[in-house]
């Protein structure tokens, strides 16, 4: 057996075509923390990204990409930072978008808080960066000296630095609040987590409490 297709990403919730000459599946080719939805054809060829979402997915949603029978049209499920999941209708042959929901409250709408930087950070444990998201006061500099609250995940297999919704929004707020006050706040994918590749993900393999505290 052969793969399809390889490289440094990650490919999930895979649907083949009737006849099986092509597949859809959810990627991050452009980088980890931006999920799009990608095909390729059964021979590995003409691999490229359908969407440009910029957030397919979220944290906890399933069945994510849905092709209808003919293949000439795709149901996404895309989320924001503060954008709970919604749907979108998706051409696959122009990657054109046919139309979109949006549940937000206009209250939500009116609120419009910044989303935090997603920065990589260099760790002396292993040459691979960390990803992470990161609230920051509005004026800060290099030398200046800020205290620092750590979000942690639990677990393993789970990914919650992402360019879809937060994985807990009334604690994205909470970030932010600290922030307004003079915090850093940074939220971490650490190793064990899912989205970096399988060197990441397995890194804790037998040895749970280790590599991620090293982090």
């Amino acid at each position: 057996v052969s793969p399809v297709v390889e490289g440094p990403f990650e490919a999930t919730e895979i649907h083949w075509t009737a006849d099986g000459s092509r597949a859809f599946f959810r990627c991050n080719r452009n980088e980890p923390v931006d999920y799009e939805v990608c095909t390729v054809r059964a021979d590995g060829s003409d691999l490229r990204e359908v969407t440009a979402l910029d957030g397919v997915g979220a944290p906890s949603a399933f069945d994510v990409v849905l092709p209808s029978a003919d293949a000439t049209q795709i149901a996404v499920k895309f989320s924001g930072g503060y954008m709970p999941v919604q749907l979108a209708l998706i051409d696959t042959a122009s990657g054109a978008e046919i139309g979109r929901t949006d549940t937000r409250s206009e209250e939500l709408k009116a609120l419009n808080p910044a989303d935090p930087e997603i920065v990589q950070i260099p760790l002396s444990t292993t040459p691979q960066k960390m990803w992470a998201k990161l609230w920051a006061p509005a004026e800060t500099s290099e030398a200046a000296r800020h205290p620092i609250v750590l979000i942690l995940h639990g677990g393993n297999t789970y990914q919650a630095v992402g360019r879809y919704q937060h994985s807990s929004p009334s604690s994205a707020f909470f970030a932010q609040i600290l922030a307004d006050k003079g915090y850093l706040v940074l939220e971490m994918d650490y190793r064990g987590s899912i989205g970096y590749g399988r060197a990441w993900r397995e890194a804790v393999a037998g040895q749970l409490g280790f590599a991620e505290v090293q982090d």
